[in-house]
């Protein structure tokens, strides 16, 4: 299938919006076909020019070489086997930017010195003083032969539109050789050309690129639109959900119960659904072996696979999914974020690949190259490589990752995770939290513990500081903040902490706890 046909397929996923902002494909491939009849009226087909541009690099401004002047069925069958016409010694494709507008053109470099193959049967020799009468009809018809073969060079000048009249003609070098069946030296006679420069501007050509970044410039601002945008939503859905994912007031510690926090909260069904977001990895993976972004088909698959799991939370709680109306709209609105992100991911995709293959397409239609960066020109120039800047996403600006970027940093922090407040030994709820002097948080029973065994170290900095904690090293604050927004994990916590205190000390007194009471 044509690149154009999967290009249109691609846009019709996307929304209105989308698809008017998208590069015009079939419009800069009716433009390269305009740039190629433009060539070829001047002469410059695909195969001439390539070969003209290849010999670019073994050729330079300051040489003189000499060319041969040839009929123009020579000429002709040289530009049918794609060699390069011998009335140019340079050509140079440029890309010239000016006050925002691109002009290509080529810039051409006229030959110094030319060639003549003449026929002359006989030519000036010592026995020409006995034999006057020859040696002047070979005078005559070695000037008529000189006279020809310039008034040929001036033809041929006017036809390559390099000179306007004869009075630009300054000399040009012209060698004689005598036939190939007379075994006299050749006479030469020289009359020297100055360097001839042309510039083609190539209109046609400016139209293509001047549209293609135009198209790029727009690209560009409609993105950082779309991000600003997106950014305001997500700083309205976090607000969104910070007021229904608040701890309901029978969770909140005493004396503390405020009369803004809603009497029903679907904390707990937030938490699950971020819990499966941040699980899902569906437009990144943070895994060492495949880090970095996913490709479409995969964010695809994932956000389906996502989803599935949000809507099966209603079967694995037995409950409604969510208790307050405003946390259903909050949630459709967290799915559109998602969906608007995959749409961005496609669209850059199909604008880059649009970018990518229809610069490939110009350059092979027409045999002109891209210029790049390294381009020594001394002239104003555009890096070719610029114009797909804007829609070529890398891996550290891709609009995509930012925006997944934005959900991190607003969004996912609204929800405390659990993650975030466990044991770093037990990796549980670090319920009741021991802070040590180095700062690291631990749950009481995994420091009791340690302490029994006489580790002194702390397992993060190993500094000698387990031994002296007591009940001083409680955080108060952070464990009044897990009963308020861990309530469940940390009861589940607290009878997991006073069971396995109460075995040990079974133990300590020879009881052993799982052996069950037998009354006699």
């Amino acid at each position: 299938m044509h690149f154009s046909k999967t290009y249109t397929q691609i846009l019709l996923t996307l929304p209105p919006e989308l698809r008017d902002n998208a590069i015009q494909y079939r419009q800069l491939k009716k433009l390269i076909n305009k740039v190629v009849l433009e060539l070829n009226s001047l002469g410059l087909d695909p195969s001439v020019l390539s070969a003209l541009l290849a010999a670019e690099g073994s050729v330079s401004i300051a040489e003189t070489p000499r060319i041969s002047i040839h009929s123009d069925s020579t000429e002709g069958k040289n530009a049918e086997d794609g060699q390069a016409p011998s009335s140019y010694s340079k050509i140079v494709y440029e890309l010239h930017n000016d006050q925002d507008r691109i002009e290509p053109r080529l810039r051409v470099w006229k030959q110094r010195s030319a060639t003549f193959d003449s026929s002359a049967e006989a030519v000036e020799s010592p026995s020409s003083e006995e034999e006057p009468e020859v040696v002047g009809q070979t005078q005559n018809s070695d000037q008529s032969r000189r006279e020809d073969a310039h008034h040929d060079l001036l033809q041929q000048l006017r036809r390559m539109k390099l000179f306007q009249d004869s009075d630009a003609v300054q000399g040009a070098a012209i060698w004689e050789e005598a036939d190939h069946t007379s075994s006299n030296p050749t006479d030469v006679e020289e009359i020297e050309f100055e360097d001839q420069e042309l510039v083609i501007p190539l209109l046609s050509d400016s139209a293509f690129y001047q549209l293609l970044y135009d198209a790029i410039q727009s690209l560009e601002t409609y993105m950082n639109s779309i991000h600003a945008d997106f950014t305001t939503t997500l700083h309205r859905l976090s607000s969104d959900i910070a007021q229904t994912a608040r701890p309901s007031p029978s969770e909140q510690a005493a004396g503390v119960v405020s009369h803004l926090i809603p009497a029903k909260s679907d904390l707990d069904t937030w938490r699950i659904i971020f819990s499966h977001y941040i699980d899902a990895e569906i437009f990144e993976s943070v895994s060492e072996r495949n880090r970095g972004e996913r490709s479409i088909e995969d964010c695809e698959q994932r956000l389906q696979i996502f989803a599935g799991k949000v809507a099966a939370i209603h079967t694995d709680t037995g409950r409604k999914t969510f208790r307050l109306k405003q946390s259903r709209v909050a949630l459709d609105a967290f799915m559109k974020a998602n969906l608007m992100i995959l749409y961005i991911k496609k669209f850059q995709f199909a604008n880059a690949e649009a970018t990518r293959k229809i610069l490939k397409k110009h350059a092979k239609r027409t045999a002109l190259p891209l210029l790049d960066s390294s381009s020594s020109s001394s002239y104003p120039a555009i890096d070719a490589a610029s114009l797909t800047v804007a829609t070529i996403p890398k891996p550290s600006t891709s609009m995509s990752r930012i925006l997944v970027q934005a959900i991190g940093e607003t969004l996912l922090p609204v929800v405390p995770h659990i993650d975030d407040y466990s044991c770093l030994i037990c990796t549980n709820l670090a319920f009741k939290p021991i802070r040590l002097s180095c700062r690291h948080l631990f749950c009481v029973r995994c420091l009791v513990k340690m302490q029994k065994r006489g580790q002194d170290e702390c397992p993060m900095c190993r500094m000698r500081n387990v031994h002296i904690a007591n009940r001083s090293n409680v955080d108060w604050t952070m464990l009044q903040f897990m009963q308020q927004w861990f309530p469940k994990e940390s009861r589940q916590k607290q009878k997991e902490n006073e069971k396995e205190a109460a075995d040990e000390e079974l133990r300590e007194m020879g009881i052993d706890p799982n052996q069950s009471c037998v009354v006699c």
